[in-house]
């Protein structure tokens, strides 16, 4: 994210590289949510997600208010959860889609919505904000 370019196309390679490691590791999305599901590791899960979530809320500073519903805390949920959730559920999807949400072609067609997805959220908090 720190490199060169605009807002959204920093926030494509973030989208990118996390696309990229749950693809690599697909067992990830259910061994996060078994841990959510345990309050007993939620300390451990805070510390852990503590890190991204201050450098999310220091990257939107400049476009997204500190409170309410445009605030970065909810976009921290909102991009995770487009990836991870598209992991989580991908054994279900199969039955419903009658293709491999798990293939090449699917897996691009995924990251192409979310950049979609960043592309709105960005722009309305850029109009937002102005």
């Amino acid at each position: 994210f720190e490199g060169k370019g605009t807002l959204r196309e920093r926030f494509h390679r973030v989208i990118d590289a996390y696309m990229d490691f749950m693809s690599k590791n697909q067992r990830y999305a259910r061994l996060v949510q078994q841990q959510v599901a345990d309050t007993d590791t939620h300390d451990l899960i805070q510390r852990n997600l503590a890190p991204l979530f201050t450098w999310l809320r220091g990257v939107l500073s400049e476009v997204a208010p500190e409170q309410g519903p445009l605030a970065a805390r909810h976009f921290f949920v909102t991009f995770s959860g487009m990836v991870i959730n598209y992991f989580t559920y991908a054994s279900v999807l199969d039955g419903l889609w009658g293709d491999e949400p798990m293939g090449e072609v699917a897996l691009e067609e995924r990251r192409q919505h979310i950049h979609w997805m960043v592309d709105i959220i960005l722009q309305g908090l850029v109009k937002e904000g102005s």
